[in-house]
């Protein structure tokens, strides 16, 4: 078994065989130690809000955090349509011409579907939130998060196209 998380090796796959030079792609991990502080998390918002807010306070990235109260959450705890939301959510930068939703699509689908309800990715769409970034890059207005339920790991990602 590799010592590789499931979120590093779904963005070394995306930058190998999808994205460009041009394009920027990270995560930030928040680690939660507690299994049942993890279950309340995610499956309660007004938690996940919270917890969210915190976390972001915490780490001095707080011009979101702010707006993390009032946005709409879009939940995806299928696999299978969570993989279809965070392939359309790379299409919606410049509607890309650098890659093709299938492309972008087969990468979703290996990090977020095809696991058990344990095992389970889901998928978390921040709606009207855009990433902190350089005004020079196009970025989508929705922060994608995603809930690893086998370690306990939530993840904030970022795109930054450079076009």
């Amino acid at each position: 078994m590799s010592n590789i998380s499931d979120e590093k090796l779904f963005l070394e796959s995306v930058e190998k065989n999808v994205l460009h030079s041009n394009f920027n792609f990270t995560f930030m991990k928040l680690k939660i130690l507690e299994k049942s502080k993890f279950k309340k998390i995610s499956s309660d918002k007004k938690c996940f809000r919270n917890y969210l807010i915190d976390k972001l306070n915490d780490l001095n990235i707080s011009k979101n955090a702010s707006k993390i109260d009032n946005c709409f959450i879009e939940v995806y705890d299928s696999g299978f349509l969570g993989s279809l939301a965070f392939a359309l959510w790379f299409m919606k930068f410049d509607e890309d011409n650098w890659f093709s939703f299938q492309q972008v699509l087969t990468e979703t689908e290996k990090f977020l579907a095809d696991k058990t309800y344990d095992d389970r990715i889901e998928l978390f769409l921040l709606k009207g939130l855009k990433s902190d970034c350089d005004n020079s890059a196009i970025t989508v207005e929705e922060i994608p998060v995603t809930l690893n339920h086998s370690t306990g790991l939530i993840c904030i990602w970022q795109g930054k196209l450079f076009d």
